[in-house]
């Protein structure tokens, strides 16, 4: 256990020693080969605590404090090595002012020596707590080990909707879902472990299901038996936009808005891990009964009863282990183990239970192509009957890649139960520096290592390319990990005043995460300005909206303040908290700051003191009200990745600039007299790029994006100086853009723009583009185009018309709000790859010719169309495999019938959006699909969304959320 949890420790280190050996510009050759010969060391160390005889060693205690005391050092030189002063520049310069500035630069390289002989003398220092290293062969660090060497992965992209072993119980609770119009309640019981949440999130999860329940709302990880949260929780999740300050209202008052709310529609609320059937009994008491099949789904353990009133309207759904066959079946879909006498071995030890065969399938597909005498399936003889449950997770953590380890381990600060977005987990692991930005160290292949493994579960999926969108740990396997790093120094609840830490705290000692998930306890650790300088990460998960500012950051950052101070955080995480007060010395406080982020805060302003975050690589503000921005944050140098809410830096300096790194520039707003124009011609290094453009620089701006010889992904919305759609005229050199994969565009578009679309897109969205030409006509030329989505009056004619054999790799096609299509013709062999139709508030739609053709189809989705045309669809689908799902049927003639139910608010939103009212609608949810739709390849890959959140822009037309 001791050189286990030094194994961690020392992985992060490693990265930190990158870190260093890259400022070569201050230190001379001889100190520079030194730390060459510091950062082997470290591998070697790290060797050792990856060999599994020696994990056991419980003399690494000392280690693991020593290596704590190695990385406070590391963190200062680094805070050292980017506080170099900046020269002066410009023909007012003095001399003195020269040699003032000459000596300081002097004296910081000394420093900075210094630091760095203090950094080798610990290095020293720890390796005198390891046996001898001499011959030891590296398996883990950023020049041995990498995903090259890791086993084939296996292809579990389509697993996630299919429990497989369990299509028995979906069936009966799919049947349970639809067999009646009265309320029922269904109780999923079954022991811990056994699939319960996953089976109910499978079907939570169908297409069918998200369509055939008006209002869908999940309920997990409440340690309260407080009705209360559990009602603001389910109003949160319903369609409703207009629900604001939830949290201040009673539960008499609550109990009347949720009834008001479900009496129309029919719902379906899931209570995971019911621990309390109070709750279930008084919720029930709110809830109506309109006889349209609405839904309670509770999974709970067999000791947990149901409440007797409910017996003659509730169903009992028990989940046990699974039957030898079964087991097989489960095993043989998720590892590739073809030897019988080891999969009898396996399936002996598991007993039916899925998790544990899941475990064991991902090992054995880990060590596919090893060593046998070294895998982990020469030990199964060995395993312990009474501690089994215990050791196939230690098993299965151990056997890991040394740098893969910390990674999972800081999926386990994140609740349980908790659905994480990719997009956030990449950022943090980066900001961290527990993975590389390139190279065989990334966050997409740390994330592989995990999945195949089945130490994480994916929940959803990218319809671009099938990559993870979110993804969870499970209950079982949170319990044990959470508990596992909080033991090795690595997580901290600050809530939990009892957790155990496998060695005595000293002040020395490094605290990397710390982890805040309510406001109900407003302490933090022990305030004092040491224990303030060990922490390195903050996340908040605490989104509940109480009325008045958050000040949690205030309280941590009070005694360093107070004493003139710096903290050596390098990730403040505060996504979802309601507007949090950042003090004016907020960028004075966190020199070693990576990562701040600040979406769905709702924040108002930034402290001028932010262009003090020399380090600083990630800066978030989306869905927050900050939009004139700071001239001085252009000089953060190190600076990747910057995610706006239509800010502008229209009266900035040019010269000023110094975003060398920046690879993202999300949410740009440029203004018809906007000097960053300048600037933009600059950042050729930009992947992703996402901006509002003035009519009278959209020319100008065209000219800049087409020299971006690195760009992936371009968002670009035109609009004229009433802040109305305009033109957009694309350049005839775009059309050569080889790199540019995702395109959106909003603004009225002519033929000759379609013909300068990039030949190799791959993802393509047009919204308010008004064309009164048949866009296929052009957009067919287009053979890579994987997604198709023509949104709100895109097009405003009645004919479309697809030729043979066009689109040959589409796969999803949208067409939402073309009020005036009233016939899509599709001849032979067009679109033969297409899986998903989708088709909104197109009223006037009569008609689909030749979908009859398209055998591939899986999927068609029609939301307010003609009745008529919407029956005949569903009569006659392509094929058997094809599922047609149909919403919300215009009845009458679409001439006499007004949209009532269609969101005007957000039409409104494709000239502005009212941010604070979106973050009452959501309050704090920060997996909201139609934001996340595109997102997750930020920094790691970057997305397309609405006012410049990814995919959110998808919906400026008026159009609702993406699914």
């Amino acid at each position: 256990m001791g050189l286990a949890a030094s194994e961690v420790a020392i992985s992060r280190l490693i990265g930190k020693s990158l870190e260093i050996t890259s400022h070569k510009d201050v230190l001379p050759p001889k100190l520079q080969a030194r730390l060459g010969e510091a950062h082997r060391i470290l591998e070697e160390m790290l060797a050792i605590c990856s060999v599994p005889g020696n994990r056991d060693d419980l003399g690494a205690g000392e280690a693991l404090i020593c290596a704590s005391e190695l990385e406070r050092t590391m963190d200062m030189f680094l805070v050292k090595a980017s506080t170099a002063p900046r020269s002066r520049r410009g023909r007012l310069a003095s001399l003195v002012r020269g040699v003032v500035h000459l000596v300081k630069l002097w004296v910081r390289a000394r420093e900075k020596q210094a630091k760095a002989q203090i950094y080798i003398e610990k290095v020293g220092e720890l390796s005198l707590h390891f046996p001898d290293m001499q011959g030891v062969k590296f398996a883990g660090s950023s020049k041995g080990s990498s995903c090259s060497k890791h086993p084939k992965l296996l292809d579990v992209h389509s697993n996630e909707s299919v429990i497989v072993g369990r299509e028995d119980a979906a069936d009966r609770l799919k049947a349970c879902l639809t067999v009646t119009e009265l309320l029922r309640v269904i109780s999923v019981v079954g022991d811990k472990g056994i699939g319960k949440t996953a089976l109910v999130r499978s079907m939570y999860n169908r297409p069918d299901i998200e369509c055939d329940f008006e209002c869908r709302a999940w309920i997990g990880n409440y340690n309260s038996p407080i009705l209360e949260s559990v009602l603001v929780e389910i109003l949160k999740q319903s369609p409703v936009t207009t629900l604001k300050d939830l949290e201040l209202k009673g539960p008499d008052r609550l109990c009347e808005i949720l009834h008001e709310t479900l009496m129309e529609q029919r719902y379906l609320i899931v209570l995971d891990d019911l621990k309390s059937p109070e709750i279930l009994d008084n919720l029930l008491c709110s809830l109506p009964d309109s006889r349209n099949g609405s839904r309670v789904i509770v999974t709970c353990r067999e000791r947990v009863h149901v409440p007797l009133q409910l017996e003659p309207w509730g169903y009992r759904l028990p989940v046990g282990q699974l039957d030898a066959e079964n087991s097989r079946k489960l095993l043989s879909e998720r590892s590739s183990i073809h030897d019988e006498g080891l999969i009898y071995k396996i399936l002996g030890k598991c007993n039916g239970s899925p998790q544990e065969i899941l475990l064991f399938g991902g090992l054995s597909a880990a060590f596919e192509h090893g060593d046998p005498d070294s895998s982990p399936m020469a030990w199964l003889p060995n395993l312990e009957e009474d501690r089994w449950h215990q050791d196939v997770r230690s098993l299965s953590y151990g056997s890991l890649p040394s740098w893969v380890k910390p990674c999972f381990l800081y999926l386990c600060l994140f609740p349980k139960e908790c659905e994480i977005s990719t997009r956030r987990i990449f950022q943090l692991w980066l900001a961290e520096g527990l993975v590389r930005w390139d190279g065989d160290f990334t966050a997409e292949a740390c994330f592989r290592e995990l999945e195949n493994r089945n130490l994480v579960q994916v929940v959803r999926r990218r319809e671009m390319d099938g990559g993870p969108k979110t993804c969870l740990v499970s209950g079982h396997l949170h319990d044990y990990f959470s508990e596992l790093a909080i033991r090795f120094g690595q997580n901290y609840d600050h809530q939990n005043d009892n957790q155990e830490v496998l060695w005595p705290s000293r002040p020395t000692m490094v605290l990397p995460w710390l982890a805040r998930y309510s406001s109900n306890n407003t302490s933090l650790p022990p305030q004092d300005a040491e224990t303030a300088s060990r922490i390195r990460s903050y996340v908040s998960f605490n989104t509940q909206k109480s009325g008045t500012r958050s000040r949690e950051v205030e309280q941590l950052l009070k005694l360093p303040a107070e004493n003139h101070d710096r903290m050596l955080l390098r990730v403040l995480d505060l996504e979802g908290v309601y507007k949090p007060k950042l003090p004016k010395q907020f960028g004075y406080l966190l020199p070693n700051l990576r990562y701040l982020g600040l979406r769905w805060t709702i924040l108002d302003s930034l402290p001028e003191s932010i262009s003090k975050l020399s380090r600083l690589e990630t800066l978030d503000l989306k869905h927050t009200n900050v939009t004139e921005l700071l001239s001085s944050i252009l000089g953060l140098k190190y600076l990747r990745h910057l995610y706006l809410n239509e800010g502008s830096f229209d009266k900035c300096n040019p010269t000023e600039c110094c975003l060398g790194s920046i690879q993202t520039l999300w949410g740009l707003s440029i203004g018809a007299k906007s000097s960053f124009l300048t600037v933009l011609g600059k950042l050729t290094g930009l992947k992703k790029l996402g901006m509002t453009c003035y009519e009278p620089v959209i020319e100008e701006v065209m000219k800049t994006i087409s020299t971006m010889t690195k760009l992936e992904s371009l968002q670009l919305r035109s609009r004229d100086l009433l802040g109305q759609p305009s033109h957009l005229k694309l350049s005839e050199e775009m059309k050569t853009m080889q790199s540019i994969s995702k395109l959106y565009l909003l603004g009225w578009l002519d033929k000759d723009s379609l013909r300068h679309l990039p030949e190799k897109l791959r993802v393509l969205t047009l919204s308010l583009s008004t064309m009164k030409f048949d866009p296929m006509e052009y957009l067919q030329e287009l053979s890579d185009l994987v997604t198709l989505r023509l949104f709100g009056n895109s097009y405003t004619g009645e004919r479309m018309v697809c030729k043979k054999d066009a689109f040959p790799s589409l796969r999803v096609l949208k067409l939402w709000k073309l009020e005036n299509l009233k016939r899509l013709c599709i001849n032979e062999g067009t679109m033969s790859t297409l899986q998903e139709l989708d088709m909104r508030d197109c009223t006037k739609v009569r008609e689909i010719t030749g979908i009859e053709n398209m055998s591939e189809l899986k999927k068609i989705k029609l939301t307010r169309v003609n009745e008529d045309f919407a029956k005949r669809v569903k009569s006659n689908p392509p094929s058997s495999a094809t599922t047609v799902i149909c919403r919300e049927l215009v009845v009458s003639s679409p001439e006499d019938k007004k949209e009532a139910d269609y969101d005007e608010q957000e039409y409104e939103d494709s000239i502005g959006w009212d941010y604070e009212d979106r973050y009452h609608q959501n309050s704090g949810r920060l997996d909201d699909e139609e934001e996340e739709e595109e997102e997750e390849e930020e920094t790691a890959g970057d997305g397309v969304n609405e006012s410049f959140d990814s995919n959110e822009d998808a919906y400026d037309d008026g159009t609702p959320e993406d699914d």
